[in-house]
């Protein structure tokens, strides 16, 4: 009997495969090649949300320009227009933030309404319906793309609107040295200092839980100027946390890295960008300032203080 050669089974002699030392090579590669390629996509990343934050800062900025050209002044960081017919402290009223007295100037006319209607109907503004919804509303201009957080919380049922930026009040909150203070009139005629040296608004990521970061204020005096407007000065708040526990120490710059999750990073400018952070000034521009300008940053949020600052 022949047999077909074509049916005979061959050995698999010619068959390749990796050996163990090629495929420990081949790995070691991808290791290398993901630890070049990770940084890489986080620098571009965080590229990416500062230039959109810094965005988010010009917008703000033009808002509060339009709103100076239709009232001749700055929204106060907070204001309180019923303090007089009340016979109360401001401290015991719900402040108007100057996130809120822009929101005509940034497509959200019907918003603004609401809140000023909640505010005639309850000035105090600890009870009403009106003002937690509003305090719920989510606002993206006011937050920066990096922050992953939308909504803060105290655990119950209560939530608010969170901001990244907050409005520079000088070297203290009631020094009315700044561009924003609570119960206080700024005119942009008064930046003796220039427009394009005297710091707006700047960056600096809500607190742990969100608490000191709401855009919208109806909790008091105390509440609005901690959650809206921040000074530019080492020792503006003391060495207390803002909760009133722990020592944050005096020697905390204005401008400095901060964690998310750390209450006394609440007193001071930051980001969630690598280096620094971005800065709105009152000529509308927007600056990204390195970290190591600390000492520089109480002389750029005076108006009026005849300092120099040489930015080359």
């Amino acid at each position: 009997m022949t047999v077909n050669p074509r049916n005979q089974v061959r050995p698999l002699t010619n068959r390749s495969a990796f050996t163990l030392l090629e495929l420990l090579v081949v790995l070691a590669i991808l290791a290398v090649l993901v630890g070049l390629l990770v940084p890489a996509i986080q620098r571009a990343r965080d590229a990416a949300e500062r230039t959109a934050c810094a965005a988010n800062l010009r917008q703000l900025a033009a808002a509060v320009h339009l709103y100076a050209g239709a009232h001749e002044y700055l929204p106060q960081g907070c204001a309180y227009p019923f303090a007089g017919s009340l016979r109360r402290p401001v401290n015991y009223q719900s402040g108007i933030s100057w996130h809120t007295s822009i929101l005509p100037h940034l497509d959200q006319a019907e918003l603004w309404r609401l809140a000023w209607a909640a505010h005639q109907e309850d000035p105090i503004g600890h009870t009403s319906p009106q003002h937690d919804w509003i305090l719920a509303q989510q606002i993206p201009i006011f937050l920066c793309p990096a922050e992953a957080r939308q909504q803060g919380t105290n655990g119950l049922s209560l939530v608010w609107g969170l901001t990244s930026y907050q409005g520079v009040a000088g070297t203290g909150v009631r020094h009315h040295d700044g561009m924003f203070h609570p119960h206080y009139f700024v005119r942009f005629a008064g930046v003796r200092d220039g427009t394009s040296n005297t710091l707006l608004i700047g960056e600096r990521p809500p607190g742990p839980q969100g608490y000191f970061g709401g855009w919208y204020s109806a909790e008091g005096y105390t509440r609005c100027a901690a959650s809206q407007i921040r000074p530019a000065a080492a020792n503006a708040h003391g060495s207390s946390s803002p909760t009133g526990g722990g020592d944050c120490g005096r020697a905390v710059g204005p401008l400095r890295p901060g964690q998310l999750d750390d209450w006394c990073d609440v007193v001071h400018f930051w980001s969630l960008h690598v280096g620094g952070a971005n800065f709105a000034f009152a000529d509308g521009s927007v600056r990204f300032l390195p970290y190591n300008w600390s000492e520089v940053l109480p002389a750029l949020a005076t108006r009026a203080g005849a300092e120099v600052v040489d930015f080359d």
